[in-house]
């Protein structure tokens, strides 16, 4: 089995009401509900939705920002309740992929929420160990808190039988796809999928048996 790292991190830009632009630190509750949905090239298109809880009486947040490491990223989108919303990507190196998404919608007094969505691509999460394909999925990096972290992936039953699923969850199969869900605690462990070609043999033994008798 590989071991990979795969994680990212997440920062929330925020402004005072009628103030200067600032840098958040705990001012926000965020919570995560993310879906991969794997094709049969083992690429992923990735749906991102990201929920903030203003914890605060006068502050909002203005941008979003998250780091994917390890990862190839591509084809990025997103959008709120209102539409369309400006998301940028920057690669900073080989392993990171930095994503600002600009916020329309203000999240003005405390317990106020809402919610935006980022859609992206990620290549490589699927490596070959032997006849078995294992998926890594992403998880958040242990320095960032989150609410709430749902997971679900989406993987065509072309790509073999299930093998094996770590953390184990029971899975459903959809179509012509497996789903599986995870939720908090579970989800923060980091998941591995195994999917592939499982041989079963089925024979007989004969035995040929000789009885001494000695005297």
């Amino acid at each position: 089995m590989i071991k990979r790292t795969i994680c990212f991190v997440f920062v929330l830009f925020f402004s005072l009401i009628f103030q200067a632009p600032a840098f958040a630190d705990d001012n926000f509750d965020v919570a995560y509900d993310v879906t991969y949905r794997f094709s049969d090239n083992h690429n992923a298109l990735v749906t991102q939705t990201v929920t903030l809880t203003n914890k605060t009486t006068n502050l909002f947040a203005t941008q979003y920002q998250g780091s994917i490491y390890g990862t190839v990223v591509g084809e990025i989108n997103g959008f709120d309740s209102t539409g369309p919303i400006s998301v940028e990507s920057e690669k900073t190196n080989d392993k990171e992929t930095i994503i600002t998404a600009s916020l329309k919608e203000k999240t003005v007094g405390q317990g106020s929420f809402s919610s935006f969505s980022v859609n992206y691509t990620l290549s490589g999460l699927v490596s070959q160990n032997g006849r078995i394909n294992e998926i890594a999925i992403p998880r958040p990096s242990k320095n960032q808190p989150v609410l709430g972290y749902k997971v679900t992936v989406i993987v065509p039953q072309s790509m073999g039988s299930v093998g094996f699923v770590k953390p184990k969850v029971k899975y459903q199969q959809t179509g012509s796809s497996y789903v599986f869900s995870f939720s908090t605690p579970q989800s923060l462990q980091g998941i591995l999928v195994g999917i592939g070609t499982v041989a079963h043999y089925s024979f007989d033994i004969t035995y040929h048996l000789s009885n001494h008798s000695y005297r």
